[in-house]
């Protein structure tokens, strides 16, 4: 069967699939983060003070400011000991999230099972530990090489996954 829609019906569908989009985004649940990156001045002086103490030695690469459901945080980026880091901080100096770059070969044998077992032929493009308020969280790039298409996927210890994107 064919349907041929003239360009009054051709308008009407279109109109329907935006505003069921536009409907469903504004009705999620998920916070839609926004991020750029700022100069140091621009980083409030709490967060930089509660960084500097944290961090003397670091070497900073980037500081950025993220928009998530109505806070606004701050992220540094740096090496420190030969590691890769990223805290993000509250706009009064706390610490929200710290992400820190591990090898693969660092995640808990849990989640390297969890994985192997559901993805066989994915390489792990990135790990990280993450310590989010008390809960430490593994989060990790995979790409499969069949469709060589990167999975965002975040893992509690125990291997059980919390999110994929």
């Amino acid at each position: 069967m064919k349907i041929i829609l003239n360009s009054t019906g051709a308008l009407a569908v279109l109109l329907l699939a935006v505003s069921m989009t536009f409907a469903a985004t504004a009705c999620s649940d998920e916070p839609t983060p926004s991020e750029r990156t700022v100069q140091k001045n621009e980083v409030p002086q709490v967060v930089l003070d509660a960084f500097t103490k944290a961090y003397p030695n670091a070497t900073v690469n980037e500081y950025a400011e993220e928009k998530n459901d109505g806070q606004t945080f701050y992220e540094v980026s740096f090496e420190t000991s030969g590691k890769k880091i990223d805290i993000v901080y509250h706009e009064d100096g706390k610490v929200a999230v710290i992400e820190e770059t591990i090898p693969a070969e660092k995640l808990p044998p849990a989640v390297s099972k969890a994985i192997s077992e559901n993805c066989k032929t994915c390489s792990i493009k990135r790990a990280e530990r993450l310590q989010e308020e008390g809960t430490v969280l593994y989060e990790v790039i995979l790409v499969d090489p069949e469709d060589d298409d990167e999975k965002e996927l975040k893992f509690a210890e125990s291997g059980r996954l919390i999110k994929a994107e």
